[in-house]
């Protein structure tokens, strides 16, 4: 099984997602779903109750976020940091490796900043 994509509110194009679906990798865009303008929180509680990774720019409010719920003993899906501005279709190559090599299930509680070859942290 590969990983599959949820991406928050200032992360996903139509045009990514396009390019995802066409490597066979399933992505919804948080205006997809009802939680389009929601808070962070309620993003990453609801893409991990739908068993995907997160996808965010928003790196200060989402490592946050990541640390005061492992802090509190709770759980996420996962999530993935964007650290850099890149195109489309390298933004697409790069989810696509990180969805090639990590189960779904190795990503529960990690935090993934993609950058030049993407790295966990």
């Amino acid at each position: 099984m590969t990983l599959r994509f949820y991406f928050d509110d200032d992360s996903g194009s139509l045009p990514l997602l396009r390019a995802l679906r066409g490597r066979a990798i399933d992505a919804v865009r948080a205006e997809d779903t009802p939680m389009a303008g929601m808070d962070d929180a309620s993003h990453l509680r609801f893409s991990s109750s739908e068993g995907r990774v997160l996808v965010t720019a928003n790196k200060r409010d989402f490592a946050r976020l990541h640390r005061d719920l492992m802090r509190a003993g709770g759980t996420h899906g996962g999530i993935v940091i964007r650290t850099q501005l890149v195109s489309v279709g390298e933004l697409a190559r790069r989810l696509s490796e990180l969805s090639a090599r990590v189960a779904p299930e190795d990503m529960t509680n990690e935090v993934v900043f993609l950058t030049e070859a993407p790295r966990r942290h």
